[in-house]
């Protein structure tokens, strides 16, 4: 049977060699700051490339649902409404990376709508916008990792 590594794995031995076997070799302050940095980008990578079209369908489809519930509560939220509009019209539910994160991009747009409107009104669609924006930010937090400065041991 042949098998085939994930992204995030082959990702990963990258990273193990590069880190391992070609820094060690390294003397040069600036390659090693360099190699640093690629590895930086190397794990945001392994961590989001096998899962990220599963996140933005997840995503998008959270956004909806508040979307829908905005809209119910409140019918005269012109700049939802529009920016619902314009998502809906693009959007394809395949399986393409590209479209999802046209599409995810669009669902971004709703959400900032979303935000504008309810950030200032106390209540159960703040609540419920605030608990979308904060899952979102957690998963952009665990993308992109602790946070070190290139350089620094």
């Amino acid at each position: 049977m042949i098998t085939i590594a994930t992204s995030a794995r082959a990702i990963a031995v990258i990273r193990q060699e590069l880190t391992d076997v070609v820094l060690p070799t390294v003397t040069d302050q600036r390659a090693i700051m360099s190699l640093q940095m690629i590895d930086f980008t190397l794990r945001q990578l392994e961590t989001a490339h096998d899962n990220q079209l599963a996140w933005m369908r997840e995503e998008i489809a959270e956004i909806d649902a508040l979307a829908a519930q905005v809209i119910k509560e409140n019918p005269a939220s012109s700049a939802v409404k529009a920016a619902v509009a314009a998502h809906e019209a693009k959007r394809t539910n395949n399986l393409d990376l590209e479209n999802a994160r046209q599409e995810y991009s669009l669902a971004g747009e709703v959400l900032s709508c979303i935000v504008e409107l309810t950030m200032s009104v106390p209540g159960g669609l703040r609540d419920a916008t605030m608990a979308v924006m904060g899952r979102r930010l957690a998963r952009e937090a665990a993308i992109r990792g602790e946070f070190k400065l290139v350089g620094q041991v």
